[in-house]
């Protein structure tokens, strides 16, 4: 059997779909597009917890005046979970953005 001849997929989109080029293109697409979601997630959930979590501090520090190591470690301790659980909440609230919207501010579509 015949291997069939390597084709130059940029410049041939006539005879694409018979080519072995197509599938392997359109897998190593939907594995680019995977790999985005999960970095999005990532960066969704890091900028939650950055935000629980300086919110947190800087309340503490600038609003009740905390300024004692005791004082300045259980703030940091309490940030820690708020950042947890901002972070945890947006990237659960994503969900229920359509993803039409999340692909349009990505600039993917």
């Amino acid at each position: 059997m015949k291997k069939p001849k390597r084709c130059d997929c940029e410049k041939t989109f006539d005879h694409l779909s018979n080519c072995g080029c197509s599938k392997q293109k359109e897998n190593h697409n939907l594995l680019y597009l995977a790999f985005l979601e999960l970095v999005f997630t990532a960066e969704t959930f890091i900028r939650g917890f950055l935000m629980g979590f300086g919110l947190t501090i800087m309340s503490d520090i600038l609003l009740q005046g905390k300024r004692k190591k005791e004082d300045l470690a259980s703030a940091k301790e309490f940030g820690v979970q708020v950042g947890l659980g901002v972070g945890t909440f947006l990237v659960g609230a994503s969900v229920l953005v359509p993803r039409s919207w999340r692909i349009a501010g990505m600039g993917l579509g």
